[in-house]
């Protein structure tokens, strides 16, 4: 396996995400390969991923598994345009670090730019769970892949989380409580 198989190209992101061609497609292809890594390999669990870039580099992805990449498409485009936004306004060069700069356009400021980013990692979630109900109806198509969604779920039981504080300037404190020990 190659090891840079991408699931998606930029031409994806801009269909799924309404993004200019004029992004950078080295960023993006580097925000890909990071998103794949991170998210779509827990999803389909590192057997199942890696088999499936195979067929990508191989050029004999089957029907069920083309299906499939079809899905993801666009949960991978918004992971990876979410991952670009809060950098969309720096690239780097042999000098360094710099923004470009238009007379014509204001730039972002950090504040929108985090915000775009929420939304997009929002679209992504929704994306997500396409995802995961193809494979759920579709289990015999996609036998390496094992639904361990009742591993993913976070919550304790028996207890809670509160939290104090939401401005980033401030301390966030985060306590447990153990309601068991409750009488």
């Amino acid at each position: 396996m190659a090891c840079k198989i991408l699931l998606i190209s930029i031409q994806d992101v801009e269909i799924n995400c309404n993004v200019s061609l004029s992004v950078d497609s080295d960023s993006i292809d580097v925000r890909t390969n990071k998103q794949q890594q991170v998210y779509i390999k827990q999803l389909l669990g590192k057997a199942f991923y890696n088999a499936l870039l195979d067929e990508v580099e191989n050029s004999t992805v089957s029907t069920v598994n083309q299906l499939l990449i079809d899905v993801i498409k666009p949960y991978l485009s918004w992971l990876t345009y979410a991952d670009y936004i809060p950098r969309a306004n720096v690239n780097s060069g042999a000098a360094g670090l710099f923004k470009n700069v238009d007379p014509n356009y204001t730039l972002a400021d950090k504040e929108e730019l985090g915000s775009m980013a929420k939304d997009a990692y929002g679209f992504a979630q929704v994306e997500k769970l396409n995802v995961i109900e193809l494979l759920k109806e579709n289990k015999s198509d996609y036998p390496l892949w094992v639904d361990d969604s009742c591993n993913k779920d976070r919550s304790i039981q028996g207890y809670s989380i509160s939290a104090i504080g939401g401005r980033q300037n401030k301390q966030r404190i985060i306590n447990v409580y153990d309601n068991s020990r409750r009488k």
